[in-house]
């Protein structure tokens, strides 16, 4: 999660990484400062990127460019523009697992239907923001135009409610996937006809993947906090109940992970076994690999160093303090590790 008080978070990830090395995998980010350098060149910035990233260890790329908040926050160009075509073109070319967010539940751009907490927290988009509609148009273009990109869309595409639109978008392009990761909406839409759901569980049963955002909400905060780990368990506790169970729950706002939101009736899909097993692991495997990369402890070294001067110097041009906590955390921690001569 790019932000702009401490831009990458990839070497507090990889750091992560280095205390379960054989079992986790790591997601890197794009250089979000390249949107205030050369927006234009994109692409081919993002190619280098995208190279440092895999160097250092990382297994695919977390793209949050197409969350409405983050192209209010940088002059991203649009998706299908030329200035993005070598980046999609290496990625195409080299199967990079991708997982990228675009949009965000409908609702959040029209006034009288989004939340009290979603708008409060800064979701709630107008004239002056992206269109929803506007980045599905671009998605399609670069899917038309690079049909073997390796993506995995977080949050089903934020097209929940709609299975039959998804539907013909995960036929149009084989090699899409969607994941998902709990937003406000997505189990509701998804419990209102489980009879719907659970046929199209069935019949994209290894396009789906488990997601989960545990951890988000505490990036986002931009503190150096450890997780919620109430707010943790109810996520999985619906996630679970919801693939696993055939009950009908009655699911409340609880002030940690659901916050200020209508109650709604959860209808349990009640998946087989091996259904499940597809969609929590297998699905995830074939999109990114049987094995993580190995961490690249000093290739890792520099990218901290160069983030720490990168914040050093856009916080000087700004007037400003720059946030040095994380990456100087990340390179306390990196010492324990041996130098390679």
């Amino acid at each position: 999660m790019p932000g702009l008080a401490r831009l990458d978070p990839t070497p507090d990830i990889l750091c992560v990484k280095l205390r379960r090395p054989e079992t986790v995998f790591a997601f890197g980010c794009l250089d979000c400062t390249v949107y205030e350098r050369d927006p234009l060149h994109c692409g081919g910035h993002f190619v280098r990127r995208a190279k440092q990233l895999l160097a250092m260890g990382c297994d695919g790329i977390k793209m949050l460019e197409g969350k409405p908040t983050m192209r209010r926050a940088f002059p991203i160009p649009d998706f299908d523009a030329p200035a993005w075509e070598p980046f999609w073109a290496f990625a195409e070319r080299t199967r990079l697992p991708i997982l990228w967010h675009v949009n965000d539940p409908e609702q959040y751009w029209n006034p009288e239907a989004i939340s009290v907490y979603a708008k409060s927290s800064g979701w709630g988009y107008d004239e002056n923001d992206v269109n929803n509609e506007a980045q599905y148009r671009q998605v399609r273009a670069v899917l038309e135009r690079h049909p073997h990109l390796n993506i995995t869309f977080a949050h089903f595409f934020f097209l929940s409610a709609n299975l039959p639109r998804l539907s013909e978008w995960l036929d149009a392009f084989p090699n899409m996937r969607v994941d998902l990761t709990p937003g406000i909406e997505l189990y509701e839409n998804l419990s209102k006809n489980p009879d719907e759901s659970r046929a199209f569980f069935a019949r994209y049963a290894d396009r789906i993947q488990l997601g989960t955002d545990i951890g988000g909400r505490t990036v986002m905060s931009g503190a150096a906090a450890e997780l919620n780990e109430k707010e943790s368990m109810r996520r999985i506790d619906i996630i679970n109940s919801f693939l696993e169970s055939t009950d009908e729950r009655l699911i409340e706002a609880d002030g940690n992970y659901l916050i200020k939101t209508k109650p709604f009736l959860l209808r349990g899909l009640g998946l087989k076994k091996e259904l499940l097993d597809q969609i929590c692991c297998k699905n995830f495997l074939a999109f990114v690999g049987d094995d993580p990369r190995t961490v690249n402890i000093s290739a890792l070294r520099r990218a901290c160093r160069r983030l720490r001067r990168t914040l050093i110097k856009r916080a000087k041009s700004r007037g400003e303090t720059p946030d040095l906590s994380a990456v100087e955390q990340d390179l306390l921690y990196l010492r324990t590790f041996r130098k390679k001569p």
